[in-house]
């Protein structure tokens, strides 16, 4: 059993609270948001299930990234938290790294990230 697996056992009574917990994240740490993931994940309820997938799909719009971390990275990034962590990766498949790993460069007014334009 991972570390992250026990804590939402610590801290989930059951799949219905984690996804309570789920829907009513305030940002803080997405740590705690895959631990309620992956408690509900492991309901057999079939609603559960369902719900699960509407929950995480709709995290994004709930708590929006910064401007500067892309929604995919190779893997959709699903939440950045207020302590520089984010959530990524496919349904089933989620990891946190660091959102300072995710940033992009911002592009300047020519379209080009260090505010220089290149000779063709």
């Amino acid at each position: 059993m991972t570390p992250l697996a026990r804590m939402a056992g610590q801290k989930f009574i059951n799949p219905f609270g984690a996804c309570n917990f789920i829907v009513t994240w305030d940002g803080e740490d997405v740590r705690e948001l895959l631990a309620a993931i992956q408690c509900a994940r492991q309901s057999t309820d079939r609603f559960i299930q369902d719900k699960l997938i509407e929950y995480i799909l709709n995290i994004p719009y709930r708590h929006p990234r910064p401007a500067d971390i892309p929604a995919f990275v190779g893997k959709p990034v699903w939440a950045v938290d207020r302590q520089g962590r984010a959530l990524i990766g496919m349904p089933g498949d989620e990891s946190i790294v660091e959102a300072e790993t995710l940033r992009v460069a911002t592009s300047t007014s020519n379209g080009h990230a260090n505010g220089t334009a290149t000779d063709v």
